[in-house]
């Protein structure tokens, strides 16, 4: 976790000020210490003051503080400590501290947050001409007991911090520059875009492991870099071979951001820590960290998956600002798209194709093509508008294109997959590009989630099983890693297991309650179970969203899923939920 996508308005109305620089404290207008009293209030206070906008979903908060907890018995230990909280701030400020069903927040218009004063380039504290003291000193990591996730994001907060700070008190670090002659990581030929993001890989730092460091490093800067070209259309210089500074010796276009390494080791236990660089290496924008003990690959396998999903998630969240502040017409990157899709929405949904279009006309990369064919699987899956003989030719006509034939982006031949299987019915087309995808991005789990439904509709539910289970792993970072676990929730439906389909299905719609797909087959499972009240009032949700919804959903033709038993097991639960 890092401090990317931090904000604080300007001098709070109430005057009340939070210092996490050193031992935490909330001083009113008149310098009044009006700290909350127990470790865990003072903690999620934290949490909440460092969290993006101050809001924190209530699960994350359960997962930090009580892991190791039966979830029921952990939301009440959450409400409880709420309930304390919001007694000690409403005094100071009945509208500091928000709540509803999913998500907790902190006003940060309401409060001046010390960090978050001096991240926006304000004064540095007079203390930090000595010693750098640690954020949140003193607070207890395991505050009687807390889960170990709590103690992994206090000592995740102040490296970041530390570095910040650092950062600031330095002078300025000149700017590496590329050598004309040096060939960009993973660019392919005719590929230097302006449209496109350039994002600069440095030489890694390294403390300890010797020649088994260098490796890992690599190995670590390799699939980060195949990360950042399959799902922002990146592309990716790379400076790890150039040494020091290089004198251009002709105009280049320089990185918008730069991404540097850093590797502790000692022992079996390893440190990895990704620091991006912005304002030509001049200003550090953010870094993300992970720590491991005993195998010393584990960050190249599935261990360290939701490290390498936060360091893309915050380069997709800086590249979105940096076009944000240029004109109107940049094009729309891969992870973006993929994340209003899975919104869901039918407005924000044309909106997209819009920009999907607009940015294969800039750019001519094949992503748009595949992007475009995959966004088609909504209309048929979300009756987004029709379903028809033009359809399936333009789905046909992006698929086939000639530069989706010469593709080497993972993720766009998992698109294409996706979209072939789905829409155009060719199970063996779409085996070829899930295999395609899987050989060139072997770790992406986008793929192994796609090959998961490819494997369900075929009924082959155990390999689907399999598959799955690899996807929720390796995307355990993601922002739509609840479309991964929705997909565990259909196959364990399609299996007949409706006790365990429902409880996933529950678990993602605590995280995403208007999420239709769960919404459908956690309906179906619930019914089946005998739990008909609960399923009609799911099924009530999808029937005001999509008025049209029936028992045609289960059709071949819409769902794609070839074993006749497992379409008649969709209509009978839809049947039992009055549908």
């Amino acid at each position: 976790m890092s401090g990317g996508g931090r904000t604080q308005s300007g001098l709070a109305g109430g005057g009340l000020r939070l210092f996490l620089l050193g031992p935490l404290r909330l001083v009113d207008a008149e310098g009044r210490d009006v700290t909350p009293g127990p470790g865990l209030q003072r903690a999620i206070l934290a949490v909440l003051a460092l969290a993006p906008h101050g809001t924190v979903t209530r699960v994350r908060l359960q997962d930090l503080f009580w892991a190791e907890k039966d979830p029921s018995l952990a939301a009440q230990s959450l409400r409880t400590a709420l309930h304390g909280l919001r007694r000690s701030l409403g005094a100071l400020s009945p509208s500091l501290l928000a709540t509803d069903e999913t998500s907790v927040t902190l006003s940060l218009d309401a409060l001046v947050v010390d960090l978050l004063t001096l991240e926006r380039g304000g004064p540095l504290p007079f203390a930090l001409r000595g010693e750098i003291p640690d954020v949140l000193e003193g607070l207890n990591p395991r505050l009687g007991g807390a889960a170990e996730e709590f103690e992994d994001w206090l000592r995740s907060q102040r490296s970041y911090w530390c570095d910040r700070i650092e950062t600031r008190l330095s002078e300025p670090a000149p700017a590496p520059r590329p050598a004309p002659a040096a060939e960009p990581l993973l660019l392919m030929p005719g590929e230097r875009d302006p449209d496109r993001p350039i994002l600069g890989l440095l030489l890694p730092v390294l403390q300890g492991g010797g020649v088994r460091a260098r490796f890992l490093a690599d190995a670590v800067l390799d699939r980060l870099a195949l990360s950042l070209r399959d799902d922002l259309g990146a592309v990716i210089f790379d400076y790890r071979e150039l040494g020091g500074e290089i004198e251009m010796a002709g105009p280049i276009e320089e990185p918008a951001l730069y991404l540097r390494l850093h590797l502790y080791q000692e022992g079996d236990w390893c440190s990895i820590r990704i620091v991006a660089l912005g304002q030509g290496c001049r200003e550090m924008a953010w870094s993300s960290e992970v720590q491991l003990d005993g195998a010393f690959a584990g960050p190249i396998g599935e261990t360290a998956a939701g490290f390498f999903a936060d360091v893309v998630v915050q380069a997709a969240d800086t590249i979105e600002q940096l076009r944000a502040r240029a004109d109107g017409g940049a094009t729309v990157s891969p992870f973006h798209a993929m994340t209003v899709m899975f919104q869901c929405d039918h407005g924000a949904l044309e909106g997209l194709r819009r920009q999907i279009d607009e940015s294969w006309d800039r750019t001519g990369d094949a992503i748009y093509l595949s992007l475009a064919a995959y966004l088609n699987t909504f209309r048929v899956a979300e009756s987004w508008g029709r379903f028809d003989e033009d359809l399936r030719t333009e789905t046909l006509e992006l698929i086939a294109a000639d530069p989706m034939r010469t593709t080497r982006n993972g993720l766009a031949c998992a698109l294409a997959g996706h979209a072939t299987g789905f829409i155009l019915h060719d199970r063996d087309g779409a085996d070829d590009w899930l295999t395609r995808a899987l050989k060139l991005s072997p770790r992406s789990a986008f793929a192994w989630d796609h090959l998961a439904l490819h494997r369900a509709y075929a009924g082959r539910f155990t390999a689907a099983q399999e598959a799955a289970a690899r996807a929720v792993r390796l995307g355990g970072g993601s922002p739509i890693r609840f479309s991964y676990e929705t997909t565990q929730c259909m196959i364990a439906t399609l299996q007949g297991d409706f006790d365990g389909a429902a409880a996933i299905g529950q678990s993602v719609l605590a995280q995403r309650p208007d999420y239709p797909p769960v919404m459908r087959y956690t309906a179906v499972s619930l019914a089946h179970g005998g739990q008909t009240d609960a399923a009609k009032a799911l099924l009530g949700k999808v029937r005001r969203l999509d008025p049209s919804f029936s028992t045609d959903w289960a059709d071949q033709t819409r769902m794609s899923i070839v074993v006749p038993e497992a379409r008649q097991l969709l209509r009978a639960g839809l049947a039992r939920a009055g549908i």
